[in-house]
């Protein structure tokens, strides 16, 4: 019996090596990997302190269609690691005084890449501002890129240039995505810098802070710093200005990104007098502008303006005379206030206000620093009498007229020459 069992053991060792043989004859149908993995983004990224959304190319060759290599940060401040067709990932805020850096892993197999991801210091506000508008709008392409130009403000406003007492945060920005329509500013990450033209960036030439107080100039201050995070429905802005104390502003907007600008206002009033005023200057000199027989209503149509030498009251006057001649003497003689253009007569003047595409009209009351004026106090004329003189070859304005608010502006203007000049010639 032993030998036998040992003849049968023979037999089925050589069974299962036949079949061992046989396994060995397949073919094999599964491709050896050679992978290579790799990256264009480079070795390292900076990243804004107010935190983005941010992406890194990959390429892995030599594996089966679909593989994907696996990603993963040395720290929790970066969230969200995705791999797709690249890697993306989310960096929080940095609300620390100290930048920080983070090493993003890439690896498939025994092949592998880095990259430093390195955050800047935050910039610490010392002034919030919540902002309750947005207004904006496009420009040409430059460099490739889209141009928006973008205000926040409280009140918003009637176009970029146009300013009334607000603060008004303008910012240039550049973006690698279209114009929508309507006109949406895209979410993103966007940081200050002094070129223009570069992607995802507010350039430092247009990008300003305007504070405009009432009865005082424009202040304006650059941005030297900063970033803008652009969401959804929520845009928040933290800049340091190029002022002596090198502010640092946040701006906080909720509402829609919809680029646009808000109808002229019209105000209950224009001036900004809030008291009686009396005018008292000698240092002026009178330009005057003949316009002819301007409204085809047989009286001669003058614009009258009182400038002083720097600083200081301004007045303008839009004056119907009895003569239609082009002559000094037409102007000289007492006129009073009309209310509306289409009651406009001889021996009156017309009130002031402001015009549909938002220009002063008519007769006015301004303070001037010299160079410009309008953003100062100004007061509409809008009742009374002016008189206009020459004694003696001194011209004399005297002023008896009320404001918007029915505030008194009262008082002589004595100028020391006149300059006059045909419109009705260009």
């Amino acid at each position: 019996m032993k030998r036998v069992f040992l003849l049968m053991a023979a037999a089925l060792v050589t069974v299962v090596s036949c079949e061992q043989t046989s396994n060995d004859e397949k073919p094999n149908d599964q491709p050896i990997e050679n992978p290579i993995l790799s990256t264009t983004t480079g070795s390292e990224m900076s990243i804004s302190f107010i935190g983005e959304t941010c992406d890194v190319e990959y390429t892995l060759t030599g594996v089966s269609e679909g593989k994907k290599p696996e990603a993963s940060a040395t720290e929790a401040w970066v969230k969200n690691v995705t791999v797709g067709e690249s890697i993306t990932f989310e960096v929080e805020q940095n609300t620390t005084t100290s930048a920080r850096s983070a090493t993003l892993k890439v690896w498939y197999a025994d092949k592998s890449f880095e990259v430093a991801l390195n955050q800047e210091a935050a910039l610490v506000p010392t002034v919030e501002f919540v902002a309750g508008a947005l207004n904006g709008e496009s420009f040409d392409p430059y460099a490739g890129l889209y141009n928006y130009f973008v205000i926040l403000s409280k009140n918003g406003t009637t176009g970029w240039g146009d300013v009334y007492v607000d603060e008004y945060y303008r910012f240039d920005i550049y973006s690698t995505e279209p114009y929508s329509d309507p006109l949406e500013l895209p979410c993103g990450t966007y940081k200050c810098t002094y070129r223009d033209g570069e992607v995802n960036t507010f350039s430092y030439s247009y990008s300003v802070l305007l504070d405009v107080e009432q009865g005082s100039p424009i202040a304006e201050y650059h941005f030297t710093k900063g970033a803008m995070k652009v969401t959804e429905d929520r845009i928040e802005v933290i800049v340091q200005l190029n002022n002596e104390a090198q502010d640092v502003h946040r701006i906080v907007y909720e509402g829609s990104r919809k680029l646009d600008y808000i109808e002229i206002p019209k105000p209950d009033y224009y001036t900004t007098l809030t008291e009686d005023y009396t005018v008292n200057t000698t240092n002026g000199a009178m330009y005057m502008a003949y316009y002819g027989d301007f409204y085809g209503r047989g009286f001669g149509s003058w614009v009258v303006s009182v400038i002083p030498a720097g600083a200081g009251d301004l007045l303008t006057f839009d004056i119907a005379t009895e003569s239609t001649e082009y002559v000094d003497s037409a102007v000289w003689g007492e006129y009073n206030c009309i209310v509306k253009e289409d009651d406009l007569q001889k021996g009156s003047f017309l009130a002031g206000d402001v015009d549909d595409n938002g220009q002063f009209a008519g007769s006015w009351y301004f303070v001037t620093d010299g160079q410009y004026y309008g953003n100062l106090d100004r007061a509409p004329l809008v009742g009374g009498k002016i008189t206009i003189e020459n004694v003696d070859n001194s011209y004399i304005i005297t002023l008896d007229c009320e404001d918007d608010l029915g505030n008194k502006i009262t008082g002589t203007y004595t100028c020391v020459s006149c300059t006059t000049k045909d419109s009705t010639k260009q």
